[in-house]
């Protein structure tokens, strides 16, 4: 049984898998990203690329690191200075400079690692935790995070729907 099971690759359950194994010190092999896609942020991708999105709508201290000024930072080397873009206000970054930081910070820290690719099908508890079932089988894990795209439409269980009512 996993300690963490994080649902959703993207932006958040990327920097949620980053936060829990850096900040908090869970063991890598304790905790666990399932995510539809081969490679994290490929939802994010899409959606950016669809808009035509040329910039981020948040600053520049809004990305998947611990650090916050990690991004400034990598706008500086040598990697991220060819793509260095900020505009006002809030020093917002350009989508090229915040795809790279983020790469970036993957490959540093291994966060590709921890992925398993598969969908959440369903979620119920079970002795000391909950029992995600995926298209492969199921995953056990004492905690569940929902790192949920905008594209995902979650399947209440009944047990959950009577505490959302409440």
């Amino acid at each position: 049984m996993l300690d963490w099971l994080i649902v959703g690759g993207g932006i958040h359950g990327t920097h949620l898998s980053h936060h829990l194994t850096r900040i908090r010190g869970v063991e890598r092999d304790r905790i666990r990203v399932l995510d539809p896609h081969p490679e994290a942020l490929a939802s994010w991708d899409a959606c950016t690329r669809n808009a035509g999105m040329g910039f981020l709508r948040s600053p520049f201290v809004h990305q998947i690191d611990t650090w916050a000024d990690s991004l400034m930072h990598f706008s500086d080397s040598a990697e991220g200075l060819p793509l260095k873009a900020f505009i006002e206000p809030f020093c917002r970054p350009g989508v090229p400079l915040f795809r790279a930081h983020s790469m970036h910070v993957i490959r540093k820290n291994g966060l590709d690692e921890l992925r398993i690719q598969g969908r959440a099908v369903g979620l119920s508890p079970c002795p000391g935790g909950f029992r995600v079932e995926t298209e492969n089988g199921a995953i056990e894990s004492r905690k569940v995070l929902l790192a949920l795209s905008v594209n995902e439409y979650p399947l209440w269980p009944a047990w959950a729907r009577a505490l959302r009512e409440q």
